[in-house]
């Protein structure tokens, strides 16, 4: 849900060809809409300036559009689908977001390019990346580990659970 209100939601309607759309809280009308390559599982993460950043479940791409509907970049970086909502840096200049392909992304929110990939033992599904004050990613993964990644890309360290984790840790 945006600063004014609107709420923010993705499509896995093949009627309508997969879509992003903006509701209008007041009387549930479309805004506006933006065509995907795929279906959204994913909530949007949104920054200061009220731009928005969600992926898709089949192709790993990352989407980023501003506020009244104007796409601003598309990632595609990843090699397969997420359903890991994306999550941003302390000071919004990084988006990030975990895959199928087993890898947690991070990218410039400015441009939509990388800053890195970094590899995890197994895929992601369903559990977002959460970033704690000091930009440290934190992620669970198929590989039955909590990953903690820093701000550079580096491993931090990681904690066992025993079990594939498809949930999104809290901070």
């Amino acid at each position: 849900v945006g600063r004014d209100g609107t709420i923010y939601i993705g499509s896995d309607d093949i009627a309508t060809r997969h879509r992003f759309y903006a509701i209008n809280p007041a009387n549930g009308a479309v805004k506006w809409s933006l065509p995907t390559d795929n279906a959204v599982y994913t909530t949007a993460a949104i920054d200061g300036a009220g731009n928005l950043y969600y992926g898709t479940l089949s192709s790993g791409r990352l989407y980023s559009a501003t506020a009244t509907g104007s796409e601003r970049w598309v990632y595609t970086g990843g090699s397969i689908g997420t359903s890991s909502s994306p999550a941003l840096s302390p000071d919004g200049a990084t988006v990030y977001f975990a895959g199928y392909d087993g890898k947690l992304h991070a990218v410039r929110t400015a441009d939509g390019v990388a800053r890195w990939v970094f590899a995890l033992a197994k895929e992601v599904r369903a559990s977002s990346p959460a970033v704690d004050a000091n930009g440290v990613v934190y992620v669970g993964c198929y590989d039955g580990l909590l990953y903690a990644v820093n701000p550079d890309g580096t491993l931090k360290r990681t904690w066992s659970t025993a079990a594939i984790v498809r949930s999104s840790p809290a901070i």
